[in-house]
Parts: structure tokens; sequence; C-alpha cells
């Protein structure tokens, strides 16, 4: 196991500091057909205190028919996204989305966003207790809306707060997949089910593709308390990203970056050509030794922090042609920074190790934090399939 990083103290005041810790278990054996080393990264971020709310937040309402019955259902919902408007403090852009077969704006009356002030959260309640719910299901529109309205606004921390009590019926009108694509990386989306008929695979392909999380209540009369947390929480979140870089050595690849606490979210890497317009800058022999690390480097981006730690698998495929043996190799360099940020302390770059071993009583062990992850994430996929077949009725 290595832990290497920087001290997990706050910095100075206005200083953003930010944590690196390496987990691993660096053991492999050179006859494995397929060598695969797996890391957990621990990224810590302190300090983020008093810089100020930066988000803008759309409320994203189920107001299909199913939202009807019973009654409670739809009052719950409005009550809700009431608790969270007025949680906003005055000058946080905001909107309401109407969601049924379409998206359609419910707050303001254009689409756009609101500034929040004790007059727009007025009307904005108004407009929410005056929806009335009838037709299907397409979240794939609410959320394309959702992303017009925060790509117009360009606030730091874009933001939905979706809320469904069932399957997406209408995916043929505005395929959630495509909307995925288009939305990953420009906001992050909690979402909550209401009801029984909601589908969970759906809500966490959702919030794992957005980096948020999926949740819901067993009483309907919970909801706006949840709402009033969820809300106070992300004004807590003033850093707007965070970038890992993973360098791997030569015979060595990344496989995937994956968040696993304290949301599971999907990563993908940032556009290639980006990193090599980076590179292109250098100078010189940094030039070519940039360019060549650039190649070869993935950037991952991830949104929205406040003090708080996350932690991320990564899986690194390996080759041991032509390594030596019974010694410490580096396999990868992990990097962390955040874009454009000012007053911050970051942590030296930290090595991803692997020693080729013959002895199977070494290369058979895994590091206890990739394997209590990997284990979580078994015990996610048994429920979901029992809960699979508790709708199939083979109970």
């Amino acid at each position: 196991m290595v832990e290497t990083g920087a001290p997990k103290a706050g910095g100075t005041a206005g200083q953003v500091t930010v944590g690196l810790e390496v987990s691993q278990w660096k053991y492999l054996s050179g006859e494995a057909s397929d060598p695969q080393m797996h890391a957990v990264l621990s990224v810590r971020v302190d300090g983020t205190e008093g810089g100020g709310p930066v988000l803008a937040q759309v409320l994203a309402l189920d107001c299909s028919g199913s939202m009807t019955w019973p009654p409670e259902k739809l009052h719950a919902a409005q009550e809700a996204a009431v608790a969270a408007i007025r949680e906003l403090p005055d000058g946080t852009p905001f909107a309401v989305v109407r969601g049924n077969e379409g998206g359609t704006m419910a707050y303001p009356g254009t689409p756009s966003m609101a500034c929040a002030s004790y007059e727009t959260r007025e009307r904005a309640e108004r407009a929410v207790y005056g929806l009335v719910a009838g037709g299907g299901t397409c979240i794939g529109a609410w959320l394309d809306l959702a992303r017009r309205l925060l790509t117009e606004q360009g606030a730091p921390i874009g933001h939905v707060l979706l809320l469904t009590d069932g399957k997406n019926e209408h995916d043929e009108q505005m395929p959630l997949a495509g909307v995925l694509e288009e939305c990953a990386g420009r906001f992050v989306c909690d979402a909550w089910g209401i009801g029984d008929g909601w589908d969970a695979r759906e809500l966490l392909g959702i919030t794992r593709r957005l980096h948020g999380s999926a949740s819901s209540v067993r009483e309907e009369g919970a909801l706006p308390a949840e709402y009033e947390k969820l809300v106070n929480r992300l004004l807590t979140k003033t850093v707007p990203e965070l970038a890992i870089s993973v360098t791997p050595m030569p015979g060595a690849e990344v496989r995937y970056l994956k968040q696993v606490f304290p949301t599971e979210a999907e990563l993908t890497p940032e556009d290639g050509a980006a990193r090599a317009d980076g590179a292109e800058r250098a100078d010189g022999a940094e030039r070519a030794d940039g360019a060549a690390r650039a190649d070869r480097t993935e950037r991952f981006v991830t949104r929205a922090w406040g003090d708080e730690t996350r932690r991320y698998q990564l899986c690194l495929s390996a080759d041991p042609a032509g390594h030596p043996r019974r010694e410490d190799l580096q396999l990868a360099v992990v990097a962390v920074d955040l874009p454009g940020a000012q007053e911050t302390r970051l942590p030296a770059p930290q090595p991803c190790l692997v020693h080729w071993t013959d002895n199977p009583a070494l290369s058979r062990h895994t590091d206890a934090q990739v394997e209590h992850f990997e284990q979580h994430q078994r015990l996610g996929e048994a429920v979901a399939a029992a809960t699979d077949a508790h709708r199939r009725g083979e109970r």
C-alpha cells in the first residue's frame, strides 16, 4: 500500500488546499494474461469557505399524468420545489422546468433564468403551486432544456435537481442517452424518485453520468426537508472544477478512472485535441517533451467542490515485457489541479507503482481500499438485480 500526499490541514485564509493520496497493492504477476493495476485515489479539498455562492439552479419537476395520484404526490413535489427556492440566496440564477412528454418553462415564463430576490422567489412559488399534472414522461427533454438554460447563463457551477415518479416512457421523442452526452461536463444533476413507480437504474444512469446522486424518500412529506438540506449543501460548493491527470509510462495505458465515493460517477477524459493545444504552447525541447507527455496524459475534470473528500478508482493496464522483475517501477503519475483558481496549495504529483513478481503469495493480494469499493459495486449490482426480479414478480 502506498499513501502519499500533501498535509490535510486547511490552508491560510483565502487559500484552497488540495490533498492527494494513492492507495494500491503494487505486486502484479508477470505471468498474468491481462495484468491490471488498480489504485484508489483520495482527493481532499479544504479552505473553500467564504468563497461565496457560484451556483445556478434548475428545478426539473415531473408533471406527468401519474403525478395526479395519489394527490399528495404532486403536492409534496410542489412543497419541495418551493422549499428549495426559498433557500436560494439573493442573486442566484434559477429556473423551474415543468416536465412531461416535453420540457417547458414553469418559471420564468420565457426560456431564461431569473435572479433570486424576494420578488422572484414569490413569483416562482406561485408558479409552482399553479402547476397541473398531465401527459407522459420524457426526461431527456427536461434535461435538454436545463442544459440550454445553464449554458446561456454561464454560472461557474450549474446544478439540476430532478424529481420524477415514473419511467422514461417517451424516450423516442428525445433519447436520453444522447442528451446525457450533450449534458456531461456542463452541470451536475441530483435526481429524486417519488412514489413507487420510478426506475432506480434509470436515475442512477443519469446521476452517474452527470456526477450527482440518486435518492428517494419513504414518505412524500419528508421531501421538502431533503430539498432544503441538498440546496444548503450545494451552496457550500465554491470550487467549480478540479482536474485529475494521469500520465501512464510507456507500456501502460489508462483503462478507466471512476468516482466511487461519496457517490459513483462515470469520468471520461477531456478531448485529446485540447491537450495537444496546451503542448503546442511549449518552447524548444520543452515543447517536444511536453507534447509527448500530453499525448499520453488523460485529464479528467470533476465538478462542484466544497470542503470534502472524494475517492476514485484508477485502473491501468500494464505489460511486463522488457521490464525488470523484483523491483519497484513507476507505472503512472497522478496529479491534480484547480483550473483558474487563485491562492491554491496543490500536492506534488504522486506515482502509481508496479512490482513484477513470480511469487503468487504476493500477486494474489489486493489493496484493502480497492477491495472495499469492488465489493460495494458487486453488492449494488446484486441489489439492482433483486429489485428487477421483484418487479417481474419473481418473489
